[in-house]
């Protein structure tokens, strides 16, 4: 079986294919079916249910054993990969009927808040980074608008102000950009501190020619 690959944001369409993928290594000779789901999913929500009533006995200040925040985590995990199981097997796309069951509920009591069509997390973030390899390539040739000398003062100028417009805009990008890979944050600092260094004498310069084209 192949190695499945988690995005630092899980999706609900990532766990299905994982519970469908790792159904066939668990259960290669029969596939449960759905009242052993329906029994498995209670069973954890009752686990999950047992914590709570352990935390709130101790908030309480009551005797009796005890549980923590982290003993919750995984049993709410469990409810939660135990919920995507039954959808696998009744086929049911879990991801779709969440975001139609939320805007629905939204929609019922007058809510602004809706969820949007989930969108696959490493897709995400492969724009995100193609989009940071392209702002540093603008940077690596933007030197040259600014460092051109023109032959006469009005072909300077428009060299400078095109400088000027595409390094205003590497910044923009730059600044627009959510970036969640800490290497490309990394990269995307150091570019935008480049270019801002050496857009104010660009823009002074700009100036300048422009006055002496006048």
């Amino acid at each position: 079986m192949s190695e499945m690959k988690t995005p630092n944001a899980l999706t609900l369409a990532a766990l299905h294919r994982a519970n469908i993928e790792r159904r066939a290594e668990w259960c290669p000779d029969q596939v449960p079916d759905l009242s052993f789901r329906g029994n498995e999913l209670a069973g954890e929500t009752g686990e999950a249910c047992n914590v709570i009533k352990k935390l709130e006995r101790e908030r309480q200040g009551w005797r009796g054993s005890r549980a923590s925040l982290s003993d919750l985590a995984e049993e709410l995990a469990d409810v939660v990969i135990c919920a995507d199981l039954c959808a696998v097997t009744a086929g049911i796309d879990l991801a779709a009927a969440v975001v139609a069951k939320f805007n629905a509920t939204s929609e019922k009591q007058g809510l602004a808040t809706k969820l949007g069509v989930e969108e696959d997390a490493v897709a995400q973030l492969t724009r995100e980074r193609d989009a940071a390899i392209k702002v540093q390539e603008m940077c690596a040739t933007s030197g040259g608008f600014y460092a051109r000398r023109a032959e006469n003062a009005e072909a300077r100028a428009q060299t400078a102000e095109a400088g000027v417009a595409r390094l205003t805009e590497a910044l923009r990008s730059l600044d627009e950009m959510i970036f969640h890979d800490p290497q490309v944050i990394e990269s995307a600092g150091f570019f935008r501190d480049f270019i801002a260094r050496r857009l104010g004498p660009v823009q002074v310069e700009n100036q300048r020619r422009q006055a002496d084209a006048e």
